[in-house]
Parts: structure tokens; sequence; C-alpha cells
């Protein structure tokens, strides 16, 4: 498998993936979660929010991984030569 099979079969693994309802969900809840421990700590709990901070941001750099690959893909896939025509059929003369 050359580089452009790659990057294409990578791009669409990660669209498949993000299709998924079940990741589509997991990513919600662990964003919601995140951004509810950033938003209700206490004013002393500096530690808590730096490390749910964290866990977003990786998050999001995750999810634009995702979206590269899938452009990636898609722009491999678009430069792929396009297939020659077959050698025209001929008829079999009877």
């Amino acid at each position: 498998m050359n580089n452009e099979q790659k990057t294409i079969e990578l791009g669409l693994q990660a669209r498949e993936l993000l299709a998924s309802e079940a990741v589509r969900e997991a990513f919600a809840r662990m964003e919601e979660e995140q951004l509810r421990i950033i938003r209700w700590s206490a004013p002393e709990n500096t530690q808590e929010r730096e490390a749910a901070y964290l866990l977003l941001r990786s998050h999001r750099l995750l999810q634009e991984q995702f979206d590269v690959m899938i452009n990636r893909g898609k722009r491999a896939e678009a430069n792929l030569p396009q297939a020659e025509p077959t050698t025209k059929a001929t008829r079999k003369k009877r």
C-alpha cells in the first residue's frame, strides 16, 4: 500500500469512526463533563480546573486530527488519476 492509498484509507476510517453515534455521544459527554468541572469547581480548586482544561484541550486536538485525516484522505482521493477508459469492446463478426 503506497502513501496515497494509506492516506485515503485512514481518511475513510476516521470518517466511519466519527459517523458512529456511540463515538459522537462519548465525545459530547466528555466535553460536557470537563466544561462542568471548569464552570462549577470551587475557586480554590485550580488543579481540578487545570486538569479538566487539559483533558478538554486533548479531546479537541483528537477531533482536529480526525478532521485532518478526513480532509487529507479526500484530497488524496481527488488527486488519484482517473481510470483510463477500457478498450472499446469489439463486436464479434458472425
